[in-house]
């Protein structure tokens, strides 16, 4: 999944969704923060 952080979202809650998906199996997680410029892979 690929989730991209908006500026009105929590990272702390999107993060939780991708460990969320991830107990669910999906195999591979991405959050994207452009203000930032990361790219974190779970």
């Amino acid at each position: 999944m690929i989730e991209i952080l908006s500026p009105d979202q929590s990272a702390t809650k999107v993060i939780a969704k991708i460990q969320a998906c991830l107990q669910e199996r999906t195999q591979l997680g991405w959050l994207l923060d452009a203000d930032e410029k990361i790219i974190m892979a779970f």
